[in-house]
């Protein structure tokens, strides 16, 4: 499995930290973007193509989510957390998948996992699903989304591996 590991966020001054998590705010912004005006992804560490549906997974900084509680059932982040985000849609309709439910599965690469139901959220107007992860800097995580749609008997899973980097 392909993962974002060789990936490194530019550092070249003082302000590397803000610059990092700055370039990862324009690469899920622009992943995002490229979703919503339908470009395939289909060699990307943050999409996968699974059981008919197309999956894209992001991470961000819990602080950049700021504003997103009432989402969360007024959940506030804890420090150091993290904001998965998934964004699901029919792979022939090309359609946003608004009714599901959703959860993942997050833990670094062999240690304990937790397990979280993903809320129903709007991101930019369009219905995507999320919650707050702890996520220590420095490791590689697996993260595992299952979808249970409606209608429908088998849920569908998708993995993701994510090399957390400090800033990121």
């Amino acid at each position: 499995m392909r993962t974002h590991s060789r990936f490194r966020f530019p550092r070249t001054s003082t302000r590397g930290r803000a610059s990092a998590v700055l370039w990862h705010s324009l690469a899920v912004a622009f992943l995002l973007l490229g979703v919503s005006t339908g470009v395939a992804a289909a060699d990307s560490p943050w999409h996968r193509s699974v059981g008919g549906l197309e999956i894209y997974l992001g991470v961000l900084p819990a602080q950049m989510v700021q504003g997103h509680d009432a989402e969360h059932g007024g959940k506030k982040a804890q420090r150091g957390s993290h904001h998965i985000v998934v964004a699901i849609f029919d792979g022939a309709s090309k359609q946003r998948l608004e009714k599901a439910e959703v959860s993942a599965r997050v833990g670094e690469l062999g240690l304990s996992t937790e397990t979280k139901h993903l809320d129903p959220m709007l991101v930019a107007g369009a219905a995507s699903y999320g919650n707050y992860f702890a996520m220590r800097e420095g490791a590689l995580y697996r993260i595992a989304i299952q979808i249970a749609r409606p209608g429908e008997h088998e849920p569908v899973s998708a993995i993701f591996e994510y090399k957390h980097f400090q800033g990121s």
